[in-house]
């Protein structure tokens, strides 16, 4: 089983790095040559070693210069292209590693409103972030694989020299000498001490490495409560509510909570990683002494010659090195594939929404028929019906109200009509077809909606009318204009707050997110609450010039005060999600109850 576990760490890292490969084709080609070259430059002094001695202990001295010669030639060539190769290999690997990322932070834009609504969506895109942000992204998995592999190749290099000093035989008369010396005895007292310390040093790094995943998820607790205290203590409307109730000895309490949190968790990681570090250096130290007194009795057995003693001593020392640094670098890989994974379960996450093929036909008569037939819904992992078989259609080039009490089902139906959210049952219609059979993303371009809950982006004005970043500067000011804010444009350059420390009004910012609509000029305009910011006047000036602002477009908006009905052609009356009374504000007035009723309550302030 642990056998299986180890060769799934290893291919699930090859599927991860072959996974972004397109991204860059020679990364992968860069690791393996990095590796190779970083492997084969440790052996080197390892190898030389003996040959230089022999020729030093014979008295060959120009024989050990020319060894001398080419291991400072060979090391310098390899150091030189191993610099050259790590540092353009590292380069590709950050390169692709912010592609990786960019690739998370904008997966969300790509995907459709129901499946980001999702509570475990955004838990899971959290999680990504956090995973990224503190153990784990795509530049750290292929270094440590490429480490991985160097260390695995200088490892079998060093492997064949311990077998050819295992198979020496010995040449001595005394019997413990021969007896000890031999193949069979030697490699087992080779393979005993390096079982023993791989035990020891395997059982450390997995307790060390548990215990660091442990606090390291209390950490990441700890430190979402202090963003979140910050947040407390630097947001607007926060600063408000603190000021207003007194918040600030709350606040504090659980800031102080966060520290000491986070100063107890950082003190057991540092523990950890001394423990760890301790334990490795006490592992070196017995083998170290192992392989000398165990390459000595090669020495002594006659076996082996002096020169070589050096030689296989750094071998075993190095062998033992590589055997923790592969594991250690098992260990990182398995931790940067657990995190990885978290990132890789967003990145899979699709879309619920199936597109259609059928492109939308481009129309300058606005002429795009909307119906509802026989429409009801229900949220995700919710039993209630928000709407109940709703079978009605809007009336072309007509400014239509949608009225109703809250919780009438008013902004869910918006949501259906832009297909943020598809039917439970029946179905939505364009010009008689299937909104599903519909390409989206052409379905969307035909509706400019100012949404109840509309916010401003942390662009330049013009790029949020625009929402783009080539726009039509004049479009944007008679946008502007035409949402009430001619007198706005020297303020073009500013996002919410400019140098001395003015900031846009809520009416403002309603207003811009009025222009915003009419700079997309689609054929069909929503407005949920467009005016709920507004003053009187602003408001009255805005439903007076509806026309003017709407054209030929089909229009249908949402709003509480009844008396911006009056300026629509037709007014929907929900109630409990169905439609319980439709006609124009005079027709309700005089045959309809509900909607009586509803003017009636706010018909004195308006007198």
């Amino acid at each position: 089983m642990k056998k299986l576990e180890q060769l799934y760490v290893h291919k699930q890292a090859v599927k991860l790095i072959g996974r972004f490969h397109y991204l860059d084709t020679s990364l992968v080609p860069l690791m393996l040559l990095h590796s190779l070259v970083k492997g084969i430059l440790p052996l080197l002094p390892i190898l030389f070693s003996a040959p230089m001695l022999n020729s030093f202990l014979k008295g060959n001295i120009r024989e050990a210069i020319i060894y001398i010669g080419w291991l400072i030639g060979l090391e310098a060539i390899l150091q030189i292209g191993e610099t050259i190769i790590r540092n353009k290999f590292i380069l590709h690997c950050k390169a692709v590693s912010r592609e990786v990322e960019s690739i998370l932070y904008t997966h969300p834009l790509g995907l459709d409103y129901e499946s980001m609504e999702d509570g475990s969506a955004m838990e899971e895109f959290t999680m990504a972030l956090m995973s990224l942000q503190y153990r784990s992204n795509y530049a750290t998995l292929v270094e440590n694989y490429g480490m991985f592999l160097s260390n695995l190749f200088s490892f079998l290099m060093l492997i064949v020299l311990i077998v050819k000093l295992c198979i020496q035989l010995p040449h001595t008369s005394y019997y413990w000498l021969s007896v000890v010396a031999s193949p069979i005895i030697f490699t087992m007292l080779i393979l005993g001490g390096f079982i023993l310390f791989l035990f020891s040093f395997q059982k450390l790094l997995l307790y060390t490495r548990e215990e660091f995943q442990k606090n390291f998820e209390k950490q990441v607790e700890a430190e979402q409560m202090l963003q979140s205290c910050l947040k407390m203590s630097c947001d607007d409307e926060l600063i408000k509510i603190n000021h207003t109730f007194h918040g600030y000895e709350l606040i504090r309490n659980i800031f102080n909570k966060s520290i000491q949190k986070v100063i107890v968790t950082y003190r057991r990681l540092v523990f950890l990683d001394i423990a760890g570090s301790s334990g490795k250096e006490i592992g070196n130290f017995f083998i170290g002494v192992l392989a000398y007194v165990l390459v000595g009795v090669k020495v002594l057995a006659k076996a082996i010659t002096v020169g070589e003693l050096i030689q296989y001593v750094q071998s075993i020392i190095q062998l033992n090195s590589m055997l923790s640094l592969i594991m250690t670098k098992h260990q990182d890989i398995s931790e940067c594939i657990r995190y990885f994974d978290k990132i890789l379960l967003f990145l899979e996450r699709k879309n619920k929404f199936e597109t259609g093929s059928i492109p939308i036909e481009k129309r300058d008569d606005y002429k795009y028929e909307l119906a509802f037939e026989h429409v009801s819904f229900k949220y995700p992992n919710s039993d209630t019906y928000i709407l109940k078989d709703l079978t009605f259609h809007l009336n072309l080039h007509n400014k239509s109200a949608l009225v109703g009490a809250n919780g009438a089902g008013k902004t869910t139906l918006i949501k259906l009509l832009c297909r943020l959210y598809d039917p439970t049952e029946g179905k939505i219609t364009l010009n008689g077809v299937d909104i599903k059979k519909y390409n989206y993303k052409e379905y969307l371009s035909l509706f400019s909606v100012v949404f109840q809950d509309f916010v401003m982006l942390d662009f330049p004005m013009e790029e949020n009318v625009a929402c783009r970043k080539d726009f039509d500067e004049e479009k944007v000011k008679e946008c502007l204009y035409r949402a009430g804010l001619s007198n706005i444009e020297n303020r073009f350059e500013e996002v919410e707050e400019d140098k001395s420390g003015n900031k846009f009004s809520g009416g403002q910012k309603q207003k811009m997110a009025i222009a915003r609509a009419l700079y997309k000029d689609a054929p069909v305009v929503i407005l949920d609450e467009p005016t709920a910011a507004l003053d009187p006047i602003s408001e009255f000036d805005i439903y007076q010039r509806l026309n003017d602002l709407i054209g030929e477009k089909t229009c249908l908006y949402i709003s509480h005060r009844m008396s911006s009905c009056r300026f629509c052609d037709d007014i929907i009356v929900l109630d409990k999600g169905e439609i319980v009374e439709r006609g124009s504000h005079e027709e309700l007035l005089l045959h309809g109850s509900y909607y009586k009723k509803m003017w009636e309550a706010q018909a004195q302030y308006y007198s």
